[in-house]
């Protein structure tokens, strides 16, 4: 994501004050920290919080703040200072932590005082009044960039700015209630925050003002994402999301299992063994492998081909050597880059499958050079953070002799299954398959591995594409589920400008856009009073629908602009009054 300078902004960083007396005229001082205790000198308890409530993982550090009391040798006086890691877990916003002081106004009488001051040191933030009129979380509020000097920070109080999307209300001294400083960013951030002699002051002073023409654009943390921003976990806003995967590039995937896929609309990812598909139609393949041309229409239909090596050995078996060295783990992992491309040129080929789940860390770190995501098998489901080189997929196993009606029994399990774990846990989970046959043929199959039935394959399906049609699974190849939560985890939003009827918007996440061009779903939360909106993005031009208060679209990241429209209502629409 871009670093952007601040815009016209009327915080003065003095730094030739930091030695001056904490006491001064036209000042009334909160808390100079001297006392090591988390009482305030004039007003309320120090505390602190993070977004573990809402089902995030941030830290906060020391987790007893009696301990963050330090000497600073450059200010000679004790300061407060805490660090943090950023986690946002299974949070649906941006991570945070804050600091908070409530402020006892019958005991601190800050009517008709003008302006706040504290000296600060470390990692940028927001500095947060929260006043009894603001009811929808559109605090006040002002961005502090990150500083690894100390400065002196004034902010007065007729600065202080709600968010674009909240309920606009009248700042008011004698409402303020508490004061935060809230740390914003992505998972990984981490870093440490500073400050001391929190004062306000009843004059704001003359300001020096930064002015930077070459932008208009107000910095923001790295990986910042506005409040107003909502990231799906799934495309579309689907509760959860679910794969059909096909190993080994099968005579039956191609003539049974496809046609169903297309049948219901859905699309499977099929790995194929490179070096065992046959060219020439007019030979009967090896084994039951299918044919190139076969796998060339599949994929033209938009199923994703997938890498399962070049000849099926176990990969744990073999020496590392080189790519153009036959019978090593590193030509396994690439020839089949090479064979598959020069057949089928559309396969992105960015999704593996491990022949007989033989793997260590040593092979998924090699295979994380060459592919976004690999399948293991496991009876478990993918978060919404997997281990993308070992996602677990589940496969259907029989026990002969075998019956429709076992067979359908065992297709009611994995559906059950699938609702009480994958859409109940919001998860992603991925089935593992090799023969598709019709039931006659199944039991006579001895020398395949536990074939699926095509009658119940089907009636699964029929299934699948209800659930998708309910909003509950998100039905889609593993190399699309890979780039979805590869893009939501990474992406990067940043305001660029807001007016009464323009909002305008950068979305990145810094991925390679060759392979990483999976559309995200966002919801966005809109200022009041805007009923009716146009999304401009790249070529995409769209009225959108707003319901309570709030858009929803999706769009590929990195692709220019995007900017919301208030549209006026029509004087002679009906509709519109």
């Amino acid at each position: 994501m871009k670093r952007f300078s601040l815009i016209t902004i009327s915080l003065l960083f003095i730094s030739i004050s930091l030695f001056a007396q904490k006491k001064k005229k036209g000042e009334t001082l909160i808390d100079d920290f001297e006392q090591k205790t988390l009482k305030a000198r004039t007003t309320g308890i120090w505390s602190a919080f993070t977004d573990s409530s809402n089902e995030g993982k941030s830290k906060l550090y020391p987790r007893d703040l009696k301990q963050a009391y330090i000497y600073d040798e450059q200010l000679k006086s004790q300061v407060f200072k805490f660090d943090f890691k950023l986690d946002k877990g299974d949070f649906k916003w941006s991570p945070y932590v804050t600091l908070n002081l409530p402020l006892a106004i019958d005991q601190l009488p800050i009517g008709g005082w003008q302006a706040i001051a504290y000296e600060f040191k470390g990692y940028g933030h927001n500095f947060v009044v929260q006043t009894s009129a603001v009811k929808d979380y559109a605090n006040f509020q002002r961005f502090i960039p990150t500083s690894n000097e100390w400065k002196t920070i004034i902010i007065p109080f007729d600065e202080l700015k709600q968010p674009f999307w909240g309920r606009k209300v009248d700042f008011i001294t004698g409402e303020m209630h508490t004061l935060v400083w809230q740390v914003m960013g992505k998972t990984g951030d981490s870093g440490q925050v500073c400050i001391d002699n929190v004062r306000i002051l009843r004059k704001k002073p003359v300001q020096q003002q930064i002015v930077e023409e070459e932008t208009k654009i107000k910095e923001m943390p790295k990986g910042f994402i506005p409040n107003n921003f909502k990231i799906a976990n799934w495309y579309d806003f689907n509760k959860a999301a679910y794969s059909l995967s096909f190993d080994d590039g099968l005579f039956s995937q191609a003539k049974y299992a496809a046609p169903i896929l297309e049948k219901h609309q859905l699309k499977g990812t099929f790995y194929l063994v490179s070096d065992v598909l046959e060219s020439d139609t007019s030979k009967a393949p090896t084994w039951r492998y299918g044919y190139w041309n076969q796998y060339q229409k599949i994929a033209k239909k938009g199923h994703e081909i997938g890498s399962h090596t070049a000849s099926h050995p176990s990969l744990t078996t073999l020496p590392y050597g080189s790519p153009n060295e036959k019978g090593t783990v590193e030509y396994e992992l690439a020839e089949p880059l090479k064979i598959i491309k020069s057949k089928i040129p559309e396969a992105e080929l960015i999704s593996f499958a491990y022949p007989y789940v033989a793997f260590d860390d040593k092979i998924k770190a090699k295979t994380a050079q060459y592919y976004v995501s690999a399948r293991g098998i496991g009876a478990g489901t993918n978060n919404t953070k997997p281990d993308f080189m070992n996602l677990e997929g589940h496969i259907i196993t029989y026990s002969t002799p075998r019956t429709l009606e076992t067979d359908n029994q065992k297709i009611t399990e994995l559906e059950n299954k699938i609702q009480n774990t994958t859409i109940a846990q919001s998860a992603w989970s991925v089935y593992l398959a090799h023969d598709v046959l019709p039931f006659s043929e199944v039991n006579n199959a001895t020398d395949a591995y536990h074939p699926v039935s095509s009658e119940t394959f089907d009636r699964f399906c029929t299934w699948l594409n209800q659930k998708q049609k309910s909003k509950e699974l998100w039905v889609a190849t593993v190399g699309e589920v890979s780039k979805y939560a590869k893009e939501r985890e990474a992406v990067q939003i940043t305001q660029l400008d807001s007016n009464s009827n323009q909002l305008t918007y950068s979305i990145t996440d810094n991925l390679p856009d060759n392979i990483y061009n999976q559309a995200l779903s966002f919801e966005v939360k809109l200022p009041e009073n805007w009923n009716k909106v146009s999304l401009n993005y790249g070529d995409l031009q769209q009225e959108l629908k707003v319901e309570n208060g709030v858009i929803r679209f999706s769009i590929v990241p990195d692709k220019g602009k995007i900017i919301i429209n208030k549209m006026k209502w029509a004087s002679n629409c009906k509709e519109c009054k």
